[in-house]
């Protein structure tokens, strides 16, 4: 059996629930990175699992069949440069 992103993710969040996955920088008003906050494996899983089912059914409830092929266009994005911590 293949493994796909999904199946990683799940496997992973159970094996490292409570390690960190990766970090969100929290920005003074200045723009500058203030301090980081740590998303766990698991928090990042239920999160792809929420999204996925809000997605799901927004796109039912327009007539998008189910297994359909869509894109995500996202703008106005705040792109912060990874510095190790």
């Amino acid at each position: 059996m293949t493994n796909s992103h999904l199946t990683v993710l799940q496997s992973s969040s159970v094996k490292y629930a409570s390690a960190p996955l990766f970090r969100i920088p929290q920005l003074d008003s200045a723009g500058r990175v203030e301090e980081w906050h740590s998303i766990t494996y698991q928090q990042f899983y239920r999160d792809v699992e929420l999204f996925a089912r809000y997605w799901s059914r927004v796109l039912s409830e327009d007539g998008v069949p189910t297994r359909s092929v869509i894109g995500l266009w996202y703008v106005n994005s705040i792109v912060v440069p990874f510095r190790s911590c």
